[in-house]
């Protein structure tokens, strides 16, 4: 049986323990409670975060790939380039466009970032 991400390495548990202080750091800092309004969960809006985030990480697994990373590290660097252009598009919305952070958002640049690589790097 394949194994689709492979968590041993080093860098893959670097990778996770960065993501998870860096969202403790969002919610507890104001980032992600400033001016929040009720969004669903789904519409035309989560479906373009989804699409777009899936071919940036397809992108970056692609790229990482092709400059001899294994499939595995290139998976995460896809995942990591989805996040990380979700994250500016929050950022910029919560201070570009003085409207507000959207954690629905960046769930589904994780789901649409995670869908792209490992369909690219497989």
């Amino acid at each position: 049986m394949k194994k689709y991400l492979s968590f041993s390495s080093l860098q893959a548990r670097k990778f996770l323990c960065i993501l998870l202080v860096v969202i403790t750091v969002s919610e507890t800092t104001g980032c992600a409670t400033g001016n929040r309004k009720d969004t669903a969960w789904h519409g035309k809006d989560k479906l373009f975060h989804f699409v777009a985030a899936g071919c940036i990480g397809a992108l970056g697994s692609r790229i990482a790939e092709n400059n001899g990373a294994s499939k595995d590290e290139a998976a995460l660097t896809g995942i990591s380039f989805a996040l990380g252009f979700g994250a500016c598009k929050e950022l910029y919305d919560a201070y570009g466009k003085k409207t507000f952070w959207s954690w629905k958002d960046v769930a589904w640049d994780g789901f649409g970032g995670i869908t792209g690589s490992i369909a690219i790097s497989r």
